[in-house]
């Protein structure tokens, strides 16, 4: 059941593992992607596969 749901192509909040608010500052020279990306896969590299980064969450 949870596999059928996730391969609907219309992604929804409560499809996210983890929300995280109160970022530092970025450092120079990366995305905030980037930064939120390096952040996680340093903590779980063997299990961490992608990120969304959401600054206007009224339209999710």
């Amino acid at each position: 059941l949870r596999a059928s749901a996730l391969a609907e192509p219309k992604l929804k909040p409560e499809q996210f593992s983890v929300l995280v608010r109160d970022i530092p500052s970025i450092p120079h020279g990366q995305t905030r992607k980037e930064q939120i990306d390096s952040y996680f896969k340093e903590l779980h590299p063997e299990t961490f596969y992608k990120s969304m980064v959401i600054t206007d969450n009224r339209k999710v």
